[in-house]
């Protein structure tokens, strides 16, 4: 049954420009948290135990927890959740500026590109069940948004979610990104460089900068 809303592609533009920015920003804060469980120079064990960095490590699994919920729980208070994207797809009518979009695409030879309304739909419907795969994990993360991070209660207890299991969806984010905007657009981000923002680097300087220090420190007692 469709709705009376109609979805057309200044919406869909909107949709994948937010969702685009929050995984994104999962991407940086994944390969940040899975960085800082490395050790890779001289002095870092030492550095990684400044508040600092322990902020820091809360701040990135805050990061990572609240922008998955956002783009995987099933409420309808999140407003650019994956579900909410596919009720868009399935339930609201198409502008005519979608179904163009649709015609321009039979006329092009990539078989990948979805050509029709039902081929949408499809997309979406398998997407949907992927999801469903990883439901469990899902759920420990919206517990951990709910119960920890927006509000916490010191009397709750909830599942310990590994880095591990963070990255499964961050790159179940970008696949799904992917998936639609390659059926639509034939256009593909990639969410892996990220390398502008790597902690890697100021990691690899303060540990140099120790190094320096404790060198001239050595030449200055001879």
């Amino acid at each position: 049954m469709h709705t009376g809303k109609t979805l057309s592609l200044k919406n869909l533009e909107d949709w994948f420009e937010d969702l685009w920015n929050i995984i994104s920003d999962l991407h940086i804060s994944l390969n940040n948290i899975l960085r800082l469980k490395e050790e890779r120079y001289k002095y870092e064990e030492q550095i990684k135990r400044h508040g600092f960095f322990q902020h820091h490590w809360y701040q990135l699994k805050f990061v990572l927890i609240v922008q998955l919920a956002k783009l995987f729980s099933s409420s309808p208070n999140q407003k650019r959740s994956f579900h909410k994207l596919f009720r868009c797809f399935i339930e609201e009518h198409y502008h005519s500026d979608i179904v163009l979009l649709l015609q321009s695409n039979n006329d092009k030879s990539l078989s990948h590109l979805a050509k029709s309304r039902q081929e949408i739909e499809n997309t979406v419907k398998e997407l949907q069940y992927e999801i469903q795969g990883f439901n469990k994990t899902i759920q420990k993360v919206v517990n951990a948004r709910d119960k920890v991070y927006a509000h916490h209660d010191p009397n709750i207890t909830v599942q310990a979610i590994s880095p591990d299991e963070l990255k499964t969806l961050v790159e179940l984010s970008a696949r799904i990104y992917n998936s639609i905007r390659g059926k639509l657009f034939n256009s593909y981000a990639k969410f892996t460089f990220v390398s502008d923002w790597d902690i890697d680097f100021v990691l690899r300087e303060i540990s140099q900068n120790r190094e320096n220090k404790l060198i001239q420190f050595s030449k200055k007692k001879e």
